[in-house]
């Protein structure tokens, strides 16, 4: 199995195990995924309307993105264990918080560039 192959395998894996622990279904999942990205650029880009919209069509945004959202799956994971159900989905959203995020994480100049490359 390749890297890739592994890698996408790893992200499934964690998806569904996340999914479990709060009782969502692919589409709730995705929409989720969707929405917290769509407050990061919001934030990330200070309510540059243009920018989100460039950065929103973007395939490599949403790809890092992505990859973004399985390393903090990959904490909750670890630590949801330790939570009552009640706590679940309260530690989910405080682990996505868009304005905690900004200062955390930052998507490549590559990703953000080619973005507003397309801009003429």
């Amino acid at each position: 199995m390749s890297f890739l192959a592994q890698q996408k395998a790893e992200m499934q894996a964690t998806q569904i195990q996340v999914q479990l622990l709060l009782q969502w279904s692919d589409a709730q999942y995705a929409q989720y995924v969707y929405e917290r990205g769509l407050e990061y650029l919001a934030a990330y880009l200070n309510e540059d309307k243009q920018g989100q919209r460039l950065l929103e069509g973007q395939q490599l945004f949403w790809n890092w993105w992505k990859n973004e959202f399985h390393y903090r799956n990959l904490e909750y994971v670890q630590v949801a264990d330790t939570m009552v159900q009640d706590e679940l989905l309260e530690f989910y959203h405080m682990v996505n918080n868009a304005f905690d995020l900004i200062h955390e994480i930052r998507p490549s100049r590559n990703i953000v560039g080619n973005a507003f490359a397309t801009v003429k």
